[in-house]
């Protein structure tokens, strides 16, 4: 199985040794680090990164332009601030991230975070393909009903049949919109 990929970001050398630590012991994911927005746009660009993890004030690009970069161009990944200064979780909040949280980090509550995110990012996707299970046992039903049909036409053959189009139709409108969601 796939680890699940962070990046950390923070102009704080101490904080990313933290980060690597608390992660590192975990085991279960695989991490990068970066001094600075722009080094984290370019890791992404290298890297397929999950979760990022980023502070808020740093020099340069700080987290927030770091967040509406990475919406703009890599819309998948997710973003936790982490961040010493209490006035700016009310703007990180509004960029919907996972979490928002303070400095100094509880090593403990960061990880169960984590965990917690991705835990809930897995029963997402379970459903989403038993969903579309879901609707591939009822294109089989309705095949067979549409082959019966064939067998033995009747009124009510073509009446079935078409309510199988029309379930077939709506099935994978269903199925297109839970694989982009």
């Amino acid at each position: 199985m796939k680890k699940s990929r962070l990046l950390f970001v923070d102009d704080e050398p101490n904080i990313l040794d933290d980060l690597e630590e608390i992660f590192g012991y975990a085991g279960e994911y695989e991490f990068f680090t970066a001094a600075s927005g722009r080094q984290a746009l370019e890791i992404l660009q290298k890297h397929d990164i999950d979760l990022v993890i980023t502070d808020i004030r740093m020099p340069e690009m700080d987290g927030l332009e770091l967040a509406g970069q990475i919406r703009q161009n890599h819309p998948g990944v997710k973003i936790l601030f982490i961040t010493a200064v209490q006035d700016l979780i009310g703007l990180a909040v509004k960029l919907n991230p996972v979490d928002v949280m303070e400095k100094p980090i509880r090593k403990d509550i960061l990880l169960h975070k984590v965990e917690k995110y991705f835990e809930n990012k897995r029963r997402i996707n379970i459903g989403k393909w038993a969903a579309i299970g879901g609707g591939v046992l009822t294109l089989f039903q309705g095949f067979s009903l549409v082959a019966q049909a064939v067998k033995e036409p009747s009124s009510s053959g073509v009446i079935q049949s078409l309510l199988f189009v029309a379930l077939l139709i709506f099935f994978a409108v269903v199925a297109i919109r839970l694989w982009r969601a």
